[in-house]
């Protein structure tokens, strides 16, 4: 990796826990001329499952290096916390403290990884402190834990309001309690949150009046980043941070029916991918939604270096190589 990049990537983690990891998508980015917008069919009907989407069959991997330790992690160093440890998130025009899952969650993630390479215990007892805000924010559906926003979220003209869930919350948040049950068995905690957090994985939904994030859009499985009162904007980079928390969970418990997710999570990317690439010479597009997310807003060069981390990391858990193609095809097209 050239000094350029990882420098390139050292400040994206720095700048997620600021408003970026919720679409804020509000800095120039390089475009190509305006094309017309691909048209993504939908799914055949041979590749439908017995739960209504696609899937193409893959048998995870599990001797490749994990999504986690190379996914762009936020920087522990100046992320604000409390006393007790808690990484806090400050609304930007108030500077009011918010209770936000993904903040607490990707700092735990980042402690977890920095305890794994000081050793420093410091950074476990933070971990588990951000899990536990997570654990004490949950709300449930039918059993099921979800980490609910009671805030709403204005992203370019339209307006989330709350209450409103997650699917990259519910996947970071599963992340987090998942390594945990791996490094601390003798708690059963983390094992509970685990297994209530993916149950939210298998509930769907619509509008604001229960809780939900999973959806199937022409055949295809998608985890809703922004899901709520507002049609579903089908975001790349948060739709596979829940995959990888559903494999963080797969790791843990070798359960079939997530299995199964990921496969469906991971096809519907490969679907999409005609409709996030922007073109030779411009950054990939944020979200899918057709119409609404091929505009110009929608295009950030933050954004474009995870997508091509991401699809690299699909590629090594599923074995298919159509996601290294993409990959490089995006970092052809801008390399920033």
């Amino acid at each position: 990796m050239t000094s350029r990049r990882q420098t390139l990537l050292t400040r994206i983690g720095s700048i997620l826990l600021a408003g970026l990891l919720l679409a804020g998508c509000t800095s120039p980015a390089p475009s190509a001329s305006p094309s017309p917008i691909p048209t993504v069919s939908p799914a055949p009907e041979t590749s439908l499952n017995t739960e209504g989407f696609a899937t193409s069959g893959w048998t995870l991997r599990t001797d490749v290096l994990n999504p986690f330790y190379d996914r762009i992690q936020v920087d522990v160093d100046i992320t604000e916390i409390d006393d007790s440890g808690l990484a806090l998130y400050r609304e930007q025009a108030t500077g009011k403290v918010l209770p936000h899952p993904i903040v607490n969650a990707q700092y735990a993630m980042a402690a977890l990884l920095r305890w794994e390479e000081t050793g420093d215990d410091i950074w476990l007892t933070r971990a588990i402190r951000n899990a536990q805000e997570l654990v004490d924010m949950h709300v449930e559906r039918d059993g099921a834990w979800w980490f609910q926003y009671d805030w709403d979220w204005t992203y370019l003209d339209r307006t989330l309001t709350a209450p409103w869930w997650s699917g990259m919350a519910q996947g970071e948040a599963l992340t987090v309690f998942s390594r945990l049950a791996t490094i601390q068995p003798e708690n059963p905690q983390w094992r509970e949150a685990a297994d209530r957090t993916v149950e939210s994985f298998f509930q769907r939904g619509e509008g604001n009046t229960a809780p939900w994030s999973t959806v199937v859009d022409n055949g295809y499985l998608w985890f809703e980043e922004y899901a709520g009162d507002q049609p579903p904007l089908l975001v790349m980079n948060g739709h596979v941070f829940a995959i990888f928390g559903l494999y963080e969970y797969w790791l843990l418990s070798g359960d079939q029916r997530v299995a199964t997710y990921i496969d469906g999570g991971a096809t519907a990317i490969l679907a999409a991918m005609p409709l996030i690439r922007g073109g030779e010479g411009a950054v990939s597009y944020y979200c899918t939604q057709r119409d609404y997310c091929r505009r110009v807003e929608w295009q950030n060069a933050t954004y474009h270096p995870i997508h091509i981390q991401q699809l690299h990391a699909l590629g090594r858990i599923t074995g298919a190589p159509e996601f290294d193609e993409w990959a490089a095809l995006l970092e052809s097209d801008w390399q920033g």
